[in-house]
């Protein structure tokens, strides 16, 4: 009896990991379908939200936010936003940013901010340049700018620029021709010239000879020169 039981162990078992496979495979094959699933009501929604039918895509948006779909979140947050609901779209952009959507966490740096509350601006706007949103990393580059961070403004700015955002490319430049001109004020004592004023008659300089600015800060005066001041 022992011998004949070891000699069907092997079979058991065999079949024991047959079946645990293919419960696996029908699990994984479940899942991508409800993706799938997921997906085309979520493509439904959209476009029933660019046809004006509201209701109807935010009853859609609704349980597919419940599944935690985060487009569906952020989308019901811009409804009740432009419903001039702000507390309520402040809750789905909320739910959206935690599911990883950069523009929740975007749109929720932007109400912060115009709310006089800078440091939980600077948080969401972080997230959203965490998860590669440029107009995040600009908006983060500004807040820098505007506390004298001028190092932290040039990462974030150079982030965004890397992410396609041609007005950080610009500012950015800005930020490289300032130094510049602070070197010119403290070391040429250039007494009848502000760091503004230099600033902006270098970068107008610049742009019309459509020279891009590849020089570090002590290389500048040199060249500040030659384009005469």
């Amino acid at each position: 009896m022992k011998k004949y039981s070891l000699f069907l162990l092997p079979f058991i078992l065999l079949l024991i990991i047959i079946v645990l496979y293919l419960k696996h495979h029908k699990d994984s094959v479940a899942e991508k379908n409800n993706v799938s699933d997921n997906q085309a009501k979520l493509n439904l929604a959209l476009n029933l939200l660019k046809a004006r039918k509201v209701k109807e895509a935010e009853n859609m948006f609704n349980e597919l936010c419940s599944l935690d779909i985060a487009r569906a979140c952020f989308e019901l947050g811009n409804i009740n936003y432009f419903r001039g609901d702000m507390e309520t779209a402040k809750m789905y952009w909320q739910i959206a940013c935690d599911l990883k959507n950069s523009w929740g966490c975007f749109n929720l740096g932007v109400i912060y901010n115009k709310e006089k509350k800078p440091f939980i601006a600077y948080d969401y706007f972080s997230k959203a340049c965490n998860l590669k949103n440029a107009k995040g990393c600009r908006n983060i580059g500004y807040l820098d700018f505007r506390n004298n961070n001028l190092e932290m403004s040039k990462i974030n700015f150079n982030k965004a620029c890397k992410l396609g955002d041609k007005k950080s490319c610009e500012f950015n430049e800005i930020l490289i021709y300032n130094e510049c001109c602070k070197c010119l004020v403290r070391k040429m004592k250039l007494v009848d010239l502000s760091v503004n004023q230099c600033v902006n008659r270098l970068y107008k300089k610049l742009k019309l000879y459509t020279y891009r600015w590849n020089f570090a800060p002590n290389q500048c005066i040199e060249e500040c020169w030659f384009l005469d001041l």
